[in-house]
């Protein structure tokens, strides 16, 4: 993996907004599409995108977390952690060619899934090369500087995300 220095930074300055039109992903399909031979024995804990809708967005870069407790504790100054689902929005709605975004992970703590180990995870992307490629993280691990993190912002009365900001 390469430093956090010599990764691209994603190339969104300022807030983005991402739809999901139609019916959300459902969060077992996301499991599964994500290549888990277990996906069945998934469990989806929740909240739920509703469907057919638009929110702003912002990813943020917080730093050294020792947990998903203690992400969302500080995400909770710039927004509302993303919920899970948000990730398939993003994952066909951003594109990468030509940027090197090699080791950059960007997770989306808003919700929780239960694996057959009965593990709590959230979905996250990470970045190979100029593609997104998606996997479930445990809330349990420790996260480090190249770890990012999707909120959700209002601007002008709408919901939008904060891009890679670091707290004062």
């Amino acid at each position: 993996m390469k430093k956090q220095e010599e990764i691209t930074p994603v190339p969104h300055e300022e807030e983005f907004e991402l739809t999901l039109a139609g019916v959300p992903a459902h969060p077992i399909k996301m499991v599964r599409s994500d290549g888990y031979c277990d996906a069945n024995s998934w469990k989806f804990k929740g909240p739920k995108v509703g469907s057919m809708e638009s929110r702003w967005f912002r990813i943020v870069r917080i730093g050294h977390q020792p947990n998903v407790k203690a992400v969302n504790r500080v995400l909770a100054k710039y927004g509302t952690p993303a919920r899970g689902q948000w990730r398939e929005a993003y994952k066909t709605s951003q594109q990468y060619p030509g940027h090197n975004i090699e080791g950059l992970m960007i997770g989306f703590t808003g919700s929780i899934w239960l694996d057959a180990e009965h593990h709590h995870a959230f979905p996250c992307v990470l970045g190979r090369d100029s593609e997104l490629h998606s996997f479930f993280a445990w809330v349990n691990r420790d996260f480090g500087d190249e770890w990012s993190f999707v909120v959700e912002v209002k601007k002008q009365g709408k919901w939008r995300f904060w891009n890679l900001i670091r707290p004062s």
